[in-house]
């Protein structure tokens, strides 16, 4: 068995020694792809180029392109286009190669050293004598090749920051300056790859998306769907940490609350939306371009597997209905059922509408001005209860409304100044009315869901009465500064009348006076009237 194992080296060694540069290159390749843990097949056959995801690293979204074992001039056309090519310059020839310094062309060239090169040649060469032996002898071979396989595979796995150089746009770099500080020195060989390649591409997909959003959590090819689902399936109530950080990413939440008034993506729409004339609606093909893949927005450049995501907020708050690739509408009413939709009806939805019935998008805003969950008015079953509240809510901002008008009204002054300034308070007053004459009838306007359709407010009058509101809670505050530190101010002021005071004492009085007035004057900023 010695014997024979000494032959089956001589053998290795002088195939090796006739090793030619090209069959160095294509093993050299094979090594490659096995340290890539690539599971691709060839796209174009008897070409090694395969099909690739990348993960966006400042975006957190992964993009498609290819893997290229070659040069440029080698490359096969017969393959749809994509948005780059990583390519693996061939290391052992005198081969040229065209760098025309495109923004999606990352290259990268390996720096081989003899000891590596020695041990590829006797790989190749165990491969060879493999295929040429006869079968008794192949599985000798085959573990002669496995050693020097294993042996290469460390040398790239542990000096994958050195033996490599990247090249983008004509520039070439040492791997390490270009990762910085996203270094990690536990990531293995794709990761590395797969990073370097992303921080070149950086620019180029920032051009070509520009308005991408930066993802809280990564979304890869493989729980794309998932990630999906579970975004889809917060419209109907399922929270969770995977849902969150999706609606996160397209500005759709307000700590726990979906909301569109934060969100570009839903604004376009809004606006699309708010633009149409009577019975008209937004088709699909309106929305989305087709790429070799699917389809992509035509606004954002992103796919109708995410877009989704955006679409249904508008439901959520009243802003549209969406008819379904099966012909259903979906309304806000209906966004129970949203777990029980097919997916594939909602990617290829037929067009999107404003809602026909009760302005939904005004309620909703409502509700949150009053701090009530919008589910209370999208929930049809929520509907009485929702509307209760509402009503509550309403009465209790018009109290307080009555009760500012008398605080401006009277002599609402302190230290013998007023509280609030002459021409202020008159803004103030006008503000106060708009919400007691606003508010103070909705319990008759308003006492059953069904008169909810005659609620014709815009959502212009919404947002002014919101700020009206404010100025309400403002006007209460500067009451109960007034309240926590009267009784101090009138003994101050008694001590102020006294001529014989020390200079000392003087001094804290105008000093407390400067405090008194500059915690007075803060109150609409800060929203507290704490006492001194």
């Amino acid at each position: 068995d010695l014997k024979k194992d000494i032959d089956y080296d001589e053998k290795i060694t002088q195939r090796a020694a006739i090793m030619d540069d090209d069959s160095m290159n294509n093993y050299f390749y094979d090594v490659v792809y096995y340290c890539l843990d690539w599971e691709q097949k060839e796209h174009v056959t008897n070409f090694k180029i395969y099909e690739h995801t990348l993960n966006w690293v400042s975006h957190n979204i992964f993009r498609k392109g290819y893997l290229f074992l070659g040069t440029p001039e080698n490359r096969p056309t017969a393959h749809p286009p994509e948005d780059y090519y990583i390519y693996f310059i061939p290391p052992y020839s005198n081969e040229t190669y065209n760098d025309e310094k495109k923004a999606d062309e990352v290259f990268f060239i390996f720096k081989p050293n003899e000891e590596f090169k020695n041990t590829l040649k006797l790989y190749s060469a165990a491969l060879i004598m493999k295929n040429l032996a006869e079968e008794k002898n192949k599985s000798a071979y085959h573990n002669k090749a496995e050693v020097f396989k294993r042996k290469l595979t460390k040398y790239l796995s542990e000096n994958k920051n050195t033996c490599f150089e990247v090249i983008y746009k004509g520039e070439k770099k040492q791997l390490l300056p270009v990762m910085g500080n996203q270094y990690k020195p536990e990531n293995p060989f794709k990761e590395t790859i797969d990073l370097v390649a992303s921080i070149c591409l950086d620019g180029w997909f920032r051009e070509k998306y520009p308005e991408m959003p930066h993802f809280k959590n990564q979304i890869t090819s493989r729980n794309l769907s998932d990630t999906v689902r579970a975004g889809i399936d917060r419209y109907a109530g399922r929270k969770s940490a995977q849902a969150n950080a999706l609606l996160e990413s397209f500005n759709l939440l307000d700590g726990d609350n979906i909301t569109v008034k934060n969100s570009k993506y839903a604004q376009h729409f809004i606006k699309a939306l708010n633009a149409l004339p009577t019975n008209t609606v937004i088709n699909f093909s309106d929305i989305y371009t087709e790429v070799f893949n699917g389809y992509i927005d035509k606004q954002f450049g992103i796919c109708y597997a995410l877009m989704p995501i955006v679409l249904l907020s508008l439901v959520y708050t009243g802003n549209a209905v969406i008819a379904l690739k099966n012909g259903a509408i979906l309304t806000a009413s209906d966004l129970d059922s949203v777990p029980r939709i097919v997916l594939t009806d909602l990617f290829g939805f037929k067009y999107i509408t404003k809602p026909k019935d009760v302005q939904l998008a005004e309620l909703v805003r409502l509700y949150e001005l009053f701090e009530l969950p919008t589910g209370l008015i999208n929930n049809p079953s929520q509907h009485e209860a929702g509307l209760a509240q509402m009503l509550f809510k309403a009465q209790e901002t018009a109290n307080n409304a009555v009760r500012a008008n008398r605080k401006l009204s009277g002599e609402f002054e302190l230290w013998g100044e007023p509280l609030i300034a002459v021409h202020i308070a008159l803004s103030y007053k006008t503000a106060v009315d708009n919400v007691r004459e606003t508010l103070s009838n909705f319990g008759s306007r308003f006492n059953t869901v069904a008169k909810l359709n005659n609620f014709a407010y815009t959502m212009e009058q919404i947002e002014q009465l919101g700020k009206d509101i404010e100025v309400v809670k403002t006007i209460l505050e500067y009451d109960v500064f007034k309240n926590d530190c009267a009784a101090d101010v009138s003994y101050i002021m008694n001590l102020e009348r006294i001529e014989s005071l020390p200079v000392s004492l003087k001094e804290d009085i105008a000093n407390a006076k400067e405090n008194f007035r500059k915690i007075r004057d803060d109150i609409p900023k800060n929203m507290s009237g704490g006492a001194l």
